[in-house]
């Protein structure tokens, strides 16, 4: 009995081995598939008989993060994933994904006002005067950025609005203003950019940018916003 036991025992075994070599629709429907690739679209191809077998692969995301719509990545697919979660926003960003939504010159005056202020006293080489965060309509910004050198197929035209810090240069003898300058962090624009924007002023050799803010791309504004 033990002697017949192994002889079937080995002849199963050489007859499983046939079979995955062997073409799998052809020998036997115990033949298992091999090899091929399965998509969220279509099965995997048996690399020995050709036929499509086993179950799909799951859709692709670019990331995890469920408080979005993530659609597939894979080609042809047009499957979307909903949402499953809210986002946990912290100012105009979601902290979880990084999406950024409802940005405004507003949030970026709050937000970064020391940042300006530190910048601009850099600039005017702690002199003495009175620093102050102001937005300014269209007619002003325009008139306080005639002398920043942008380059030439700049829209200004487009812009509605600037976010600046303005600086009062004061008399040491009587307290007068002797002199005001604004130091331009933003623009708002009529129209969506696609680009950052280089900055120069007259008389210096510094070069800094506008970035288009992903937030609303009708901002332009100079520290990165990035979250950290």
């Amino acid at each position: 009995m033990k002697r017949v036991a192994a002889a079937t025992l080995s002849f199963l075994m050489l007859f499983g081995m046939f079979c995955t070599i062997a073409a799998c629709g052809e020998q036997s429907d115990g033949c298992a598939h091999v090899g091929g690739k399965a998509t969220c679209l279509e099965q995997a191809i048996c690399e020995v008989c050709g036929e499509h077998y086993g179950t799909l692969a799951p859709h692709t995301y670019a990331d995890e993060y469920t408080c979005h719509d993530r659609a597939c990545l894979q080609e042809g697919c047009t499957h979307v994933e909903y949402a499953a979660g809210e986002h946990v926003v912290e100012k105009y960003a979601c902290k979880i994904c990084g999406e950024k939504f409802g940005c405004t010159l507003e949030i970026l005056q709050q937000d970064y006002a020391e940042e300006m202020l530190a910048l601009a006293k850099r600039n005017a080489d702690e002199s003495s005067g009175a620093f102050k965060i102001v937005i300014l309509d269209k007619e002003e910004t325009l008139n306080n950025i005639a002398l920043y050198q942008f380059p030439e197929d700049f829209k200004k035209d487009s812009v509605l609005r600037g976010l600046f810090v303005r600086y009062d240069m004061f008399s040491p003898e009587n307290g007068e203003i002797l002199f005001t300058i604004y130091y331009n962090f933003g623009l708002e624009f009529l129209e969506e950019q696609n680009a950052d924007v280089p900055v120069s002023a007259p008389g210096t050799s510094d070069t800094w940018y506008l970035e288009v803010v992903k937030g609303n791309p009708k901002l332009l504004f100079e520290f990165s916003i990035a979250q950290k």
